[in-house]
């Protein structure tokens, strides 16, 4: 009956002649199962989501509250002056994301190290201004040189220098779990 419903094609089958036991139940059933009914009769849903926190409703300057990342690992191609041979090289980059406006930087790092993470936030609170919060998100990535970084026990060395630089700009750091990246909403 061409999608009109239980009543409109429960009367075209009388009107035919037809007389179907327990009718309003089968045609109820059928109509469940067509895919055209089900989006023209469909309810409205709404997707359910967590309240945002609070540092993505701030009215804050760009990068007040940020989160961090650290992704692909790049082939870089450099030449030489000379004899002009080719060196292959590693590149990473830093990205810092804004909570409040969405804007991203990036930084290039040329190695995974504490120091040249360091240095890569450093040159981010330079351009950009100190920050009020970091959220480090633990991706693929960053777990899987995390050790190099000297993240792996608080007490390290490394960890204690990240620390300082935290102490010295006013801002927090609190780790994101890859799986949980709602956690910081970045």
């Amino acid at each position: 009956m061409q999608h009109q419903g239980r009543h409109f094609t429960e009367g075209a089958i009388r009107e035919s002649g037809l007389w179907i036991v327990r009718d309003k139940w089968c045609i109820s059933s059928i109509i469940e199962k067509c895919v055209t009914c089900q989006k023209l009769r469909g309810k409205v849903k709404e997707q359910q989501m967590v309240d945002l926190p609070l540092e993505r409703l701030q009215m804050d300057p760009p990068f007040s509250y940020d989160g961090l990342d650290v992704f692909s690992l790049w082939k870089v191609v450099t030449r030489c002056t000379r004899g002009g041979r080719q060196v292959n090289s590693n590149r990473w980059a830093v990205l810092f994301t804004c909570m409040c406006t969405r804007a991203v930087h990036f930084e290039v790092i040329e190695e995974m190290s504490s120091s040249s993470f360091i240095n890569a936030l450093r040159r981010f609170f330079a351009i950009r201004g100190p920050s009020r919060h970091c959220g480090l998100i633990m991706a693929p990535t960053l777990l899987k040189h995390v050790g190099s970084l000297g993240w792996m026990s608080l007490n390290s060395p490394k960890c204690r220098r990240i620390y300082k630089i935290r102490d010295a700009h006013g801002f927090s750091i609190h780790r994101i779990p890859p799986i949980c990246v709602v956690y910081g909403s970045t």
